[in-house]
């Protein structure tokens, strides 16, 4: 019975990617996807010093520069981010070697969502994070064998990839604390660097027109009208009020205008500047949305990954126990990476905010299972489950949607 319910698992899994990918592929471009195809134009029709002093995200133009001679910006960058998502699975097949080839059929299951397809920078920011994390993951299993130059080089590409790596600064420095002792060793000189000392320069390089004229990094800008009263922030604070109050459908934002009116109405203090100041802001609320936002997290989680965020999140919780920090080094970051993202009031969280985190967790579930550490009905149990949640997923995108 065993055996069957697996293959019954694999055919569904592999269905689903596929019916997930023909679904996805044919959805025209939206929402953040103009501005990187407005950037990508605009390099082609400005120059390069004009779009990155302008603010948009240089490592992502380079790869993209030699495909937009044969294709449009918007076919460029899916291009791009798919070779970055076969890139990441040879990675593991070849490079980690994941010896459980359920690892396959779960990530592929959990690409059903084809967040490898949009036309962002979101893909590059993801799978440097996701090797990044999955070196460090390698790096405390192999102890002496380590890959210091990838592991350095991912995180080089996700630092200047998104701003919002700001918000993993705490996991990238609990990450860099665990692993510090293997990759600066003392029998380990700077020269063994110098491939991401290389990276690092050429990255500064492609950032030059945005240092110079603004003495930042390049970040894609989402900036208000220069003449407004509120920022990013602030918007998506008030979204979160409007929604709480039923004046606002749920996943949806204020205008701008909208935003600048509340603050004239309501004074320039009424709504919090940063996200730092909206933790503080209004602690009952910041309470109450932690919770609600954990709780909508996990249930995201569960379509996308079956059980397997909540059984790797629930093994954090061992670390009270027996205090082996580097064992549970995948569960104790995804748990953090949730309830900080749950922390931040903001309108709703996106769960391609966490796609690193979920892609190492469902790493760590196939590695623990590997080693005969879940329980064999548990991983059944899953198997079965998802099964379910794929067959529902399908039968909406092929029927509904």
């Amino acid at each position: 019975m065993q055996k069957q319910i697996e293959v019954t698992f694999k055919i569904f899994t592999l269905l689903s990617f596929i019916v997930g990918l023909s679904f996805f592929s044919t959805k025209p471009a939206g929402g953040d996807e103009v501005m990187f195809i407005n950037h990508l134009d605009k390099l082609f029709a400005q120059g390069w010093y004009a779009v990155v002093a302008q603010k948009s995200c240089p490592t992502l133009l380079f790869l993209c520069y030699p495909f937009r001679f044969i294709f449009s910006s918007f076919i460029t960058l899916r291009i791009v981010n798919v070779l970055l998502f076969i890139g990441l699975l040879l990675y593991y097949f070849k490079y980690f070697r994941v010896k459980n080839k359920l690892f396959y059929y779960y990530f592929l299951f959990y690409s059903s969502t084809c967040w490898f397809l949009l036309a962002t920078n979101d893909v590059l920011f993801i799978v440097s994070l996701t090797l990044f994390f999955s070196e460090v993951y390698y790096t405390l299993l192999h102890k002496t064998n380590t890959r210091p130059n990838l592991m350095l080089s991912s995180l080089i590409i996700a630092i200047t990839t998104r701003e919002m790596v700001v918000i993993y600064l705490p996991v990238i420095v609990f990450s860099l604390y665990l692993v510090h002792h293997y990759i600066f060793s003392k029998d380990k000189s700077v020269l063994s660097f110098w491939k991401s000392f290389v990276l690092l320069l050429v990255v500064l390089l492609l950032h030059l027109p945005s240092l110079q004229q603004n003495h930042t990094l390049s970040y894609d800008d989402k900036q208000a009208p220069k003449n407004g009263l509120s920022n990013w922030y602030q918007r998506q604070y008030l979204a979160q009020l409007l929604v709480n109050k039923g004046k606002l459908e749920n996943h949806q934002h204020p205008s701008w205008e909208e935003t600048d009116a509340y603050l004239k109405q309501h004074g320039l203090n009424s709504l919090p500047k940063s996200t730092f100041e909206g933790l503080f802001f209004d602690v009952k609320l910041t309470i109450k949305e932690f919770f609600k936002d954990f709780l909508d997290v996990s249930i995201q989680s569960i379509r996308q990954t079956g059980l397997i965020v909540l059984i790797v999140m629930s093994l954090s919780l061992y670390i009270f126990k027996n205090r082996r920090i580097k064992q549970y080094y995948i569960p104790i970051i995804l748990a953090v990476m949730v309830a900080v993202f749950s922390l931040i009031i903001i309108s709703y969280v996106e769960t391609r905010w966490l796609v690193s985190v979920f892609i190492v967790a469902i790493l760590y579930y196939a590695e623990f299972k590997n080693e005969n550490k879940v329980y064999n009905n548990l991983v059944t149990f899953n198997m079965l489950f998802t099964i379910l949640i794929a067959f529902y997923g399908m039968y909406k995108m092929l029927f509904i949607n």
